[in-house]
């Protein structure tokens, strides 16, 4: 509320009223403290809580000490060696089964990208070489086989090209060049991509 006091100027018209407000404050009860807590149910319509003199002050800081504690304790707690290796455990099947290939879906997932469509022994027989080879995991799981790449991408394409100029250059890898350099169907950037790969080569 608001006190409105007139008279001239110098006469002591706040001093008089805070000194008569004071000797009425000690005939009345200390007052109430009020605090309000956020309404989970309806953030626009805080809770009203009515505390004991000074309870509101002391609720006051011991929350300032809660909040600075838990921020330090909650970094501590998502650094800690415990939480590295719980969270590995809830993500790490979430990511195998991601990139997992079941067979029984390949001759679908074939048909999908526009290729003809493959029959489920052929597709049997491919995974089976693969993993011959060591390009492949095999995992039983549930009523089917789990194949998971063993080797990073780069590394597989590598060797399969290897094997492929064994195979059909007789491990020649110059006559591979010279049928690319001479194929009417590759394109000026293909060609400019393939002598700069030369060169870097030669570089190195």
């Amino acid at each position: 509320m608001n006190i409105f006091a007139t008279g001239p100027v110098g006469v002591g018209k706040r001093t008089t009223l805070e000194r008569r407000l004071q000797e009425h404050a000690h005939t009345r009860p200390d007052p109430s403290g009020w605090v309000y807590l956020h309404n989970f149910a309806d953030p626009r319509e805080p809770i009203a809580v009515r505390l004991n003199t000074g309870e509101a002050q002391r609720l006051a800081a011991d929350m300032r000490d809660f909040l600075e504690d838990a921020r330090g304790e909650l970094v501590a707690a998502f650094e800690s060696e415990l939480y590295a290796q719980r969270r590995r455990q809830a993500t790490e099947p979430v990511e195998h089964e991601q990139e997992a290939a079941r067979i029984l879906s390949i001759p679908d997932d074939v048909t999908q990208v526009g290729l003809l469509p493959v029959a489920y022994t052929t597709v049997m027989t491919m995974m089976r070489i693969l993993q011959e080879k060591g390009y492949l995991t095999k995992v039983a799981q549930e009523k089917a086989h789990v194949y998971r790449p063993a080797r990073p991408r780069q590394q597989v394409v590598g060797a399969m090209l290897r094997d492929f100029v064994d195979r059909v250059f007789d491990g020649a890898s110059d006559a591979l060049l010279l049928h690319l350099a001479r194929d009417n169907k590759l394109t000026p950037k293909q060609k400019r991509l393939l002598t700069r790969l030369l060169d870097e080569y030669e570089e190195e």
